[in-house]
């Protein structure tokens, strides 16, 4: 298998299936008993939030909130805060898993800007300023677009949040493991980020690292495994936040993938990924009757996503699978918007998504796979 489906989920590197295989084996609950094994999952899961913590600038460990997911961070951050007559931000470059839940805060009475992105696929500082208004609380942003890969800048945008009290969620599903956050330098309230995709680490898990300025009520209501004769959530971060058995497995490879990364260093990861990228891109923009929509000279995540004139983009995909064993992603991706924009509603586009795991090789099979497929035509 030739694997370019990066920007949906990682093939993990074998420390963390080890880490993880050994958990299985090994762990158990934690803040569920004062036993040798129970304490062992405590300081697994509290060194992974101190791992973290650093990574990101995270003030403190106990602002690191374990979720399942993104999806689950961001409604958090956005369900947890926002109410009737509030105003909330956000752009037309978004995943659903930011759409969605502002949607629904719509028909609670929050009102809802959306502003659309400049040709180059960022967001204009001055389009931020024209939007706010007085009763402005929330902008949610994504730091990269899962269909356009382009970084946006947030320490503008963090800077201009700031100076108009507005409080900064940033999904970060798509550049966190591979471009460098951090959290206080660029003033973001609310980080929200799989652990599963550029973190390398598995499905099922994700974070909501905080700042010491934002306050979210919870939306999920249970045990912590500690204050068990409290009636409210009301019992600090992050157990507040926490409610039901934490994903231990999981973290404990996450925690192998965070020292992964470290040894590697963000930087080379992102370079190696972003060079195969920058090829393929290259190299694609000389078959005919191909469409690019990314730009990988400007700092992008490693994703090139493009259609083929008169060529259906599910069908390339499929071929590329079923006769090459490449994978790719083809469709809408979760982002209806950056569709309405691009004007691909009705056929979509293909994604192939890379990381410092690929080669050049593959890459060059990929490219003489696609031609093949085109000489023989698809519709």
């Amino acid at each position: 298998m030739i694997y370019f489906d990066n920007a949906a989920t990682t093939i993990k590197p074998p420390c963390v299936i080890e880490a993880v295989s050994t958990a299985l084996a090994t762990l158990t609950n934690a803040n569920r008993g004062v036993n040798t094994s129970s304490m062992c999952a405590n300081r697994a899961i509290y060194e992974t939030r101190n791992k973290l913590a650093k990574m990101f600038n995270v003030s403190s460990p106990t602002l690191v909130i374990f979720t399942s997911g993104a999806t689950q961070s961001l409604n958090m951050a956005i369900l947890g805060t926002l109410k009737k007559g509030d105003h909330v931000i956000t752009t037309n470059l978004e995943h659903n898993s930011v759409l969605r839940p502002l949607y629904y805060m719509k028909k609670k009475g929050v009102n809802l800007s959306i502003i659309k992105c400049n040709n180059n696929y960022t967001i204009d500082i001055d389009a931020v300023l024209s939007h706010i208004k007085s009763n402005t609380k929330m902008l949610v942003i994504s730091h990269a677009s899962n269909t356009l890969g382009v970084v946006q800048n947030l320490e503008h945008i963090g800077r201009i949040c700031k100076e108009y009290s507005i409080k900064l969620v940033v999904d970060a599903a798509q550049t966190a493991g591979i471009i460098s956050i951090d959290m206080q330098k660029m003033n973001i309230d609310a980080l929200c980020l799989s652990a599963h995709k550029s973190l390398l680490a598995p499905q099922g898990l994700g974070i909501l690292a905080l700042s010491k300025n934002i306050n979210i009520n919870p939306i999920s209501f249970g045990g912590t495994g500690t204050h068990t004769f409290e009636q409210t959530m009301n019992i600090g971060l992050p157990e507040s936040l926490e409610a039901g058995t934490q994903n231990g497995h999981a973290i404990v490879g996450l925690s192998a993938a965070l020292d992964y990364i470290n040894e590697h260093k963000i930087e080379k990861l992102y370079n190696k990924a972003h060079d195969l990228a920058k090829y393929f891109e290259q190299e694609l923009a000389k078959i005919p009757n191909v469409i690019i929509y990314t730009n990988q000279s400007v700092l992008s995540t490693p994703v090139v996503t493009f259609n083929v004139m008169g060529s259906s983009a599910v069908d390339i995909s499929f071929l590329l699978s079923k006769d090459y064993d490449i994978i790719t992603r083809a469709g809408g991706l979760c982002a209806p918007l950056v569709h309405h924009m691009l004007d691909t509603t009705d056929k979509g586009i293909i994604r192939f998504s890379f990381s410092h795991n690929n080669t050049k090789q593959e890459v060059d099979i990929a490219l003489e796979a696609l031609k093949i497929i085109l000489s023989k035509g698809v519709t």
